[in-house]
C-alpha cells in the first residue's frame, strides 16, 4: 500500500470481514477491497527473502486474518520467507482471504501478539516480529474489546515492553481514521488511507 520499512521481520493483520467484498456503490473500474487485499499481501511477501538478513537471521514473516473469527498462517511462531514458504502462503492466502461477516480486530492483533512474542519479550527481540501491518475498512464490531479507545489501551498494554512497530492502512472511504491513526501514531508506525 506504499508504507516502506527495513525490517524483515513482519506480521501481517488483514481484515476479511464482509465489508471487503465489493459493495453496490464501489466504482465498477476498480476491484473489490478484498482482492487488492489479496494482491497487495502477495506483493508484501515477494518483497521479503530469506536471503536478506539482518543480526536475528533471515526474514521472517506471518500472517493473521480477521473477520468474526481470526485465523493464522502458522500458529505460534514466525515464518522464514524462503521460496517454498511464500508459495505456501500464496496459497493459503488464495484459500483464506474471502469476505465473512465481522470485524474483529482486537483479538487479531492480540493473536498477532502471541504469535510474536510468545511467552517473553526477550524471545520476541531474538525470533520475532518486529513490525506490525494492519489493514481494515471497518471499525471494530466484535472480539474481546469493540471500543477503540479500550483497544488501544490494551495495545498499548500489550506493546509496552515489546516495542512493536505497527502501521495501519485504512481501505475505503468508512474506516474508522481517528482509530487508525492513533494505533499507528501511539506504536511508532505510519496511518495511510487508501
Amino acid at each position: 500500500y506504499g508504507i516502506e520499512t527495513d525490517s524483515k521481520h513482519i506480521i501481517f493483520v488483514a481484515d476479511v470481514s464482509g465489508s471487503m467484498a465489493r459493495q453496490e456503490d464501489d466504482p465498477a473500474d476498480q476491484p473489490a477491497k478484498i482482492d487488492v487485499c489479496r494482491d497487495e499481501l502477495k506483493r508484501a511477501l515477494r518483497g521479503l527473502s530469506a536471503v536478506d538478513e539482518d543480526e536475528r537471521g533471515a526474514a521472517t514473516f506471518n500472517i493473521v486474518l480477521f473477520s468474526t473469527d481470526v485465523l493464522v498462517f502458522k500458529e505460534g511462531r514466525m515464518v522464514v520467507a524462503t521460496a517454498a514458504n511464500k508459495d505456501k502462503a500464496f496459497k493459503w492466502i488464495d484459500e483464506h482471504v474471502q469476505p465473512q461477516m465481522q470485524t474483529n480486530i482486537y483479538d487479531a492483533i492480540e493473536q498477532a501478539f502471541n504469535v510474536i512474542s510468545g511467552s517473553s519479550d526477550r524471545k520476541n527481540r531474538q525470533s520475532g516480529a518486529d513490525t506490525m501491518f494492519l489493514m481494515t475498512d471497518g471499525a471494530p464490531s466484535r472480539g474481546k474489546f469493540v471500543r477503540p479507545d479500550v483497544i488501544l489501551q490494551e495495545v498499548n498494554r500489550l506493546n509496552q515492553t515489546r516495542g512493536i512497530t505497527i502501521h495501519t492502512i485504512g481501505v475505503g472511504k468508512n474506516h474508522n481514521k481517528p482509530f487508525l491513526e492513533r494505533l499507528a501514531a501511539e506504536n511508532g508506525g505510519q496511518y495511510l488511507a487508501r
